[in-house]
């Protein structure tokens, strides 16, 4: 099953759309079929693993991005500067589509938070979501001098769907990383989410990946980590996402508190 993701500036494509020249395409539920195509891949030389843009980089800033500057891309720092996305299988409709906006209305009486709502399908395994890459173009980032990441979230109404998959792709579970034949299975966690915005801190060496589908590793390579993202897949079920304030956790070179 393959992942289209409908909030991307166009650029490139290869089963994901980086957004504006580096925006990600999405994790899927389940690896995409074998085909002709595939299978002569497979026999192709090898492809190299992707380095960090900036491997070893003790981070001193924190802050990925709080929304407030009320466009597309993440904060321009230390590399980073990736877009927002959204995306969803082909039974299921997300908003915003096309180039991501910003939504009013942020956490902590903030101007902006990121949005996503719609209509999770009915195939076997739909899915919907949202997400953005760390670098454009994309490649992956090292994050290992950072403990984790924290953001704020809530979702819209009561009727619509709890349950929300972090996701943090690396270069073992993003295709772009020219290791994996059943990619998307990143390491991540559950979040129960309610009406009213709450504080999310999420650890890397926490996340795990799910069970029985994809190829299992052992633990996130926070090195080489290409994207963030959040999927939703309850079937049929309304779905309204807010998320605001995003920023990296313990991370040894910043001089301030780095939870918001």
């Amino acid at each position: 099953m393959s992942l289209l993701p409908v909030s991307i500036r166009p650029v490139v494509l290869a089963l994901l759309l980086p957004a504006c020249a580096a925006s990600t395409p999405a994790p899927a539920p389940q690896s995409a079929p074998e085909s002709a195509a595939t299978t002569s891949a497979a026999a192709a030389p090898a492809k190299p693993i992707p380095a960090a843009i900036n491997p070893g980089a003790v981070l001193a800033v924190p802050l990925l991005d709080d929304l407030e500057d009320g466009n597309h891309q993440t904060l321009i720092a230390e590399g980073r500067g990736g877009y927002w996305y959204t995306y969803a299988d082909e039974t299921s409709k997300v908003e915003p589509s096309g180039t991501f906006s910003p939504t009013a209305g942020g956490a902590e009486g903030s101007a902006f938070a990121a949005r996503m709502q719609g209509q999770i399908g009915t195939k076997q395994y739909p899915y919907a979501g949202i997400g953005f890459n760390l670098t454009d173009p994309m490649d992956p980032y090292d994050l290992s001098s950072c403990e984790g990441i924290s953001f704020r979230a809530k979702k819209g109404s009561a009727g619509a769907v709890s349950v929300v998959r972090l996701k943090v792709g690396d270069v073992y579970t993003v295709p772009q990383g020219n290791v994996c034949k059943a990619c998307y299975n990143d390491f991540g966690q559950d979040l129960t989410l309610t009406t009213d915005w709450a504080l999310h801190e999420v650890k890397f060496a926490d996340m795990r990946q799910e069970a029985y589908w994809g190829e299992p590793r052992p633990k996130l390579d926070v090195s080489r980590v290409f994207q963030v993202q959040f999927l939703v897949k309850d079937p049929s079920a309304p779905f309204d996402v807010w998320l605001d304030d995003f920023r990296l956790i313990g991370c040894k070179g910043a001089s301030t508190p780095s939870a918001p």
